[in-house]
């Protein structure tokens, strides 16, 4: 047993060797640390599957590894870390017990949102930990609160982040007493630290003296508390100081002077050379003192110093400073500069660059944004755990059907009650499409709902006829949920073979009114699964075609071909009528109606004039 474990644990330190070398050595190899991270979690799904580790000590590992993945920077979009935690999210939803352990789930998923800007993503995990928490143990999660509070902080919503302290102030007040008790653990005794400082931080901001002061007293005992729990461990306590630190600033920027904001300053240079700061924070707390160097030096006119420290944000930022809020900030810096050294043209041209740049990061990251990526967040999960809940069903139909043919010699009345409970299942199934469906409905659709409004209100406040780019998004993404609801109530598959035969229909007899001949070749895989939302707009894309052939050209005979290869489906379409003359614009509401369906079907159409031999159309559409 000792020589077993000994072998998981030398394999396990290997794989992270391994993982840490790739990290360390990416930018040299293109890059490669993202695709050996999934190697990497997807070697442990292996080692689980085939029983080398335990589940306990692959949930775990899962986690430790995850947390690696976000210490070193690895970037994940939503739906590419859901298709990564798949066997573990599977292993904790099968837990009576797993609550805990869809908290640390849950967490991975917003501490990826918010490390990468996605603030609708991270909103929404934060509220399901949030609710997961609150459900389990009747109180709120310090790092649902933490997130919640972060997202209203970095959007300068001071008064909700007041609110938030006034609404969970009973539990809040016992977070010294439950450090006292060790009921949290360690990282959740971190997250208690930087939540009451961003609080702390909140009511600094909306200049409420009294609250200010009541969040001060309940720090100061936090703190003590943390001290006499945690005398040893250097990263809690120096966790615990950074945390005073950024507050403190943020009330002498507020409140003191300049001494008192040098002397912060100083004492975050000291935290921050100290041997016992751990590595994964001391590049954002470098940055964090950099920017705090430089727009103390630019309120003193120190401007040499201002300069050095603006050039420094320029080097960590590196290839970031083109994200809109890194520009505008380094930006507003050099305009300030600039000012200072008497350069009043030059330095209104470069304020005026950076007000542009923050009007397009305004633009880009609104809260109608963030709701609709709120709502398709939502939307994206609950797909994953329907498709979860299918692979779950078909292994129990897969064990219950073995077990079926095993005793079918023995019990004849077996199949019998194998039909009754695959009945149940599939009733309950659907009963979970249906719930599933209206949830999505109706619950996304008032939020997107309201996104429109306002994106139409700002629109006629500018006098603008025409939609924007953002109300025809969320229009597009209302049309796609409508669909993806109509797919899950739905108890049919619609498939390519559907379509096709519906068009050979269609054009059979039409074909039989108006006296014409046609051709319809297929090379395609009619097993191909096609959403609601594809087959509708195919079907009157073609349509479409048939109606312009009739209504403009003198022909005999359409020709109509489909074909797939891999995710690709390709349909040609022409007849052969004469097509248009040379100087005549290829135009029509009919083909501008063709070419909208194909663009929201991420696909390309291709109108061939051939005149006087006709025309062809091609499309190229990609399947999931």
């Amino acid at each position: 047993m000792v020589n077993v474990y000994w072998r998981q644990s030398c394999r396990l330190k290997l794989l992270f060797v391994i993982i840490l070398f790739l990290f360390k050595i990416g930018p040299a190899l293109a890059d490669p640390a993202k695709d050996s991270a999934v190697q990497l979690v997807q070697t442990l799904s292996s080692l689980y599957q085939k029983k080398v580790l335990t589940e306990k000590k692959y949930l775990d590992t899962i986690d430790k590894t995850v947390q690696l993945f976000h210490s070193e920077g690895l970037h994940f979009s939503n739906e590419e870390l859901l298709k990564l935690l798949t066997l573990y999210r599977q292993l904790i939803w099968d837990k009576k017990d797993g609550g805990k352990l869809r908290k640390a789930y849950y967490a991975m998923l917003s501490n990826q949102a918010k490390m990468d800007g996605r603030n609708g993503e991270m909103l929404y995990y934060a509220e399901r930990l949030s609710e997961l928490q609150e459900s389990i143990e009747q109180t709120p999660s310090v790092t649902s609160l933490s997130l919640i509070a972060g997202y209203y902080y970095s959007n300068m919503a001071y008064p909700k982040i007041t609110a938030l302290y006034s609404k969970h102030r009973k539990f809040l007040e016992k977070l010294p007493q439950l450090v006292m008790q060790q009921q949290f653990d360690k990282k959740e005794v971190m997250r208690s630290g930087e939540l009451i400082s961003t609080f702390l931080m909140g009511a600094y901001n909306a200049k409420d003296k009294a609250l200010a002061a009541e969040m001060s007293s309940l720090r100061d005992r936090l703190m003590i508390a943390i001290q006499k729990v945690y005398p040893n461990d250097m990263e809690v306590l120096v966790r615990a100081r950074y945390t005073i630190l950024m507050a403190e600033h943020q009330k002498a920027r507020i409140m003191g002077t300049a001494a008192d904001i040098w002397k912060n300053i100083v004492q975050f240079d000291s935290l921050l050379y100290d041997k016992n700061m751990p590595e994964y924070l001391k590049s954002y707390a470098g940055f964090t003192i950099a920017d705090k160097k430089a727009l103390y030096f630019l309120d003193q006119k120190i401007n040499d110093s201002a300069e050095h420290y603006i050039k420094v944000l320029y080097a960590m930022y590196g290839e970031k400073i083109d994200v809109p809020m890194n520009a505008y900030m380094v930006k507003k810096y050099e305009s300030r500069l600039l000012y200072n050294r008497g350069f009043y043209k030059a330095s209104e041209d470069t304020l005026i660059k950076s007000l542009i740049i923050l009007e397009d990061a305004v633009a880009n990251n609104t809260s109608e944004i963030d709701e609709v990526m709120y709502a398709l967040t939502k939307v994206e999960e609950q797909q994953f755990l329907l498709a979860d809940a299918a692979k779950k069903q078909k292994r129990s139909d897969q064990r219950f059907l073995l077990l079926v043919s095993g005793s079918i010699l023995l019990l004849s009345g077996s199949i019998l009650v194998f039909l009754l409970i695959r009945r149940r299942q599939m009733a309950r199934f659907l009963n979970f499409k249906l719930n599933l469906a209206r949830n999505i409905h109706d619950e996304t659709n008032p939020a997107l709902l309201y996104a429109k409004m306002l994106a139409k209100e700002q629109r006629m406040g500018q006098s603008i006829t025409e939609k924007g780019a953002l109300e025809q998004h969320i229009d597009h993404t209302m049309e796609l949920i409508r669909s993806l609801s109509k797919d899950l109530k739905s108890e049919q598959q619609l498939l390519l073979s559907d379509l096709i035969r519906e068009v050979r229909e269609m054009i059979a007899k039409i074909s039989r009114l108006s006296d014409f001949k046609y051709t319809l070749q297929v090379s395609a895989d009619g097993k191909r699964f096609l959403s609601h939302y594809q087959y509708t707009n195919l079907k009157a894309i073609l349509q479409e075609c048939l109606s312009n052939s009739i209504k403009h050209a003198e022909f005999k005979e359409v020709y109509l071909s489909f074909e797939t290869k891999v995710n690709i489906l390709y349909i040609v379409y022409k007849d052969d009528g004469q097509g248009w003359p040379a100087n005549q614009p290829v135009q029509g509401i009919g083909l501008q109606n063709m070419q909208d369906r194909t663009g929201k079907l991420n696909g390309d159409i291709n109108i061939e004039n051939d005149y006087p031999q006709g025309y062809q159309i091609r499309m190229s559409i990609k399947l999931s």
